[in-house]
């Protein structure tokens, strides 16, 4: 059997997990931060930017030189904006959430 073939494919499984890894560790960390914290409403702002910018950035980042296509990206700012809908306050999440979303449509 040829190693190099199965080489390819573990690095190619390493590498997969690595990049959609990341993104879902800072979905996690951001969801437990600000479950645990006593200070949600001062921090949602910092948690919206990380949410709807830093993770969708990060992710980009991670796949700009692989064979995932840069649409995906569009996903991960979505699924950032469903987390942010389900875990911030409702009051501060449309004072911010809104601007954020717009300059997003915008751009895409």
């Amino acid at each position: 059997m040829n190693n190099s073939f199965f080489m390819i494919g573990k690095i190619n499984f390493r590498s997969n997990l690595f990049v959609f890894g990341i993104p879902l560790l800072m979905f996690l960390l951001l969801v437990t931060i600000t479950k645990r914290s006593n200070l949600v409403s001062e921090i949602s702002v910092f948690v919206l930017i990380d949410l709807l910018i830093t993770v969708p950035f990060v992710y980009y980042l991670l796949i700009r030189s692989k064979d995932i296509s840069n649409k995906t990206i569009i996903i991960v700012a979505l699924l950032g904006s469903f987390i942010a809908c389900s875990i911030l306050p409702k009051e501060n999440l449309k004072i911010y959430a809104l601007p954020f979303v717009e300059v997003l449509v915008v751009f895409l």
